[in-house]
């Protein structure tokens, strides 16, 4: 799991020890976030227990966030959920002031596209 995932529309990163234990969010690859977490030191290579929304019970992961210990992917495997989300819009300048189109785009080409040639792109940024 050493690329980036898409979950639920937000590009979330690889699982990372440090980070979850610092309290940043964790979300499973089926967009499921992780409630709590526990380290122990175990034999077996499962380390991470914890529970994910809607869970009764804990369950066990890998120190890299996979379900499986072989690495086979699962709806379970972890990653860090980004904590900020940029997207982009048309910016126009009307008369003496600037106006934003409507829609958000998730790269600046995409709200380049189709706008006119005196339109710039606006870059927002927000906490997911």
């Amino acid at each position: 799991m050493s690329e980036n995932v898409v979950i639920n529309g937000v590009e979330c990163t690889p699982f990372d020890r440090q980070k979850a234990a610092a309290g940043h969010p964790v979300i499973s690859r089926s967009g499921r976030k992780l409630l709590d977490q526990y380290f122990f030191n175990t034999v077996d290579g499962q380390q991470l227990y914890g529970p994910l929304e809607g869970d009764a019970y804990p369950r066990r992961w890998t120190v890299d966030g996979h379900y499986f210990l072989d690495g086979t992917e699962s709806e379970y495997d972890l990653f860090m959920l980004t904590e900020t989300r940029t997207m982009y819009c048309s910016v126009y300048l009307e008369g003496d002031r600037y106006i934003t189109g409507n829609t958000l785009y998730d790269t600046p080409e995409k709200a380049r596209f189709g706008s006119t040639d005196d339109s710039v792109v606006g870059e927002v940024t927000f906490p997911v």
